[in-house]
């Protein structure tokens, strides 16, 4: 790595956060942005503030929060970094488009493509890209319908050895060693169906389940849960609360690529998912996790209790995300991109 930045004499980068929200785009920047050398110039520049800025500590990067886009304009023509990183939102898109239609912007754009989710202002509403460098998805189930030639695919990348961690959190959960835990780590929004999760948790009254995260939703689903149910809120140190589950599940209707799959592949534990959006790219039914149908409670409990804890399922899935999401790998990859 230091032999490549030598070369490209200390390239400067610029990531632009969009969204106050900290979910699977967040931590795939950040994730890169902790691994690269300590010799790039990087900027992060947050167009509302984040929790991404407290993240990240390293002495090599600079934090901004620019909510306005004139002020945003104003600081990206002087700067002029090597490249440019954004993702997720038309608005940012239409910004870098217009300097760059100017002549106002030498900088090398890159889209980081992390999920086809669309809402008003996605960027996944928008079919053709102009003035790219290059776009980088996530897994290749995402953006197909994107009229852009010049795509990569970079899988989400981990540390796993951060997983590799002994946790005594059952006790300050109130849990003991003998309770069987399924937990789920997201956003707490309409969109993730904890609502199913807690049908299930309703029906398996001798399991725990253990829900780790915040958002809209969370009084809600705190008022309708049953009592074998626990909510952390949100938590830096998921590590510590996957080491004290025995599965992980996860319910949405609509995905992306989800980081907390890959971490609970890191921190050999069962998986329970649907496969929707990007997940069939991570894990395969009957091989490093277990399918369930989102939609029939009573099935699904079967499928949980037959498949709680098995071991195969458990090492495949840790093998995968050793070859495909191991972070140290694929920031050399990341690098050759540039």
């Amino acid at each position: 790595n230091d032999n490549i930045v030598s070369k490209q004499n200390n390239p400067k980068l610029l990531f632009i956060v969009p969204y106050n929200i900290y979910g699977g785009a967040e931590i795939y920047i950040e994730n890169i942005i902790n691994e690269l050398p300590n010799s790039y110039e990087l900027s992060i520049i947050c167009a509302k503030p984040n929790i991404i800025q407290n993240r990240i500590n390293k002495k090599n990067v600079y934090h901004r929060t620019i909510e306005l886009t004139e002020q945003l304009k104003n600081y990206i023509k002087p700067a002029q970094p090597q490249f440019i990183f954004y993702y997720n939102s038309e608005e940012i898109y239409l910004l870098l488009l217009e300097l760059k239609r100017k002549s106002e912007l030498s900088s090398n754009l890159i889209e980081i493509y992390h999920s086809d989710f669309s809402w008003t202002g996605a960027l996944s509403l928008v079919s053709k890209r102009e003035h790219l460098f290059k776009m980088i998805m996530v897994s290749e189930q995402v953006g197909t319908k994107i009229n852009f030639e010049d795509k990569v695919v970079l899988p989400v990348g981990i540390n796993i050895e951060r997983f590799n961690v002994d946790s005594n959190k059952r006790k300050e959960l109130g849990l003991s060693k003998s309770d069987k835990v399924i937990g789920t780590v997201c956003r707490l929004s309409k969109e993730k169906r904890v609502d199913y999760i807690l049908e299930l948790a309703k029906e398996m009254s001798d399991y725990k389940f253990l829900i780790i995260g915040d958002g809209p939703e969370r009084k809600r689903l705190e008022s309708i849960a049953t009592k074998n149910v626990i909510f952390t809120g949100f938590r830096q140190d998921v590590e510590l609360y996957l080491k004290t589950m025995n599965a992980f599940i996860l319910a949405s209707r609509m995905e992306g690529t989800p980081i907390s799959i890959i971490e609970a592949m890191a921190a050999k534990i069962s998986i329970f998912s649907n496969f929707v959006g990007g997940i069939p790219s991570i894990i395969k039914d009957g091989h490093s996790a277990t399918k369930i149908s989102g939609d029939n409670v009573k099935e699904d409990c079967e499928i949980i209790r037959k498949n709680f804890q098995n071991i195969n399922y458990i090492n495949n899935a840790y093998d995968d995300v050793i070859k495909k999401h191991d972070i140290k790998n694929n920031i050399k990859e990341f690098i050759n991109i540039l």
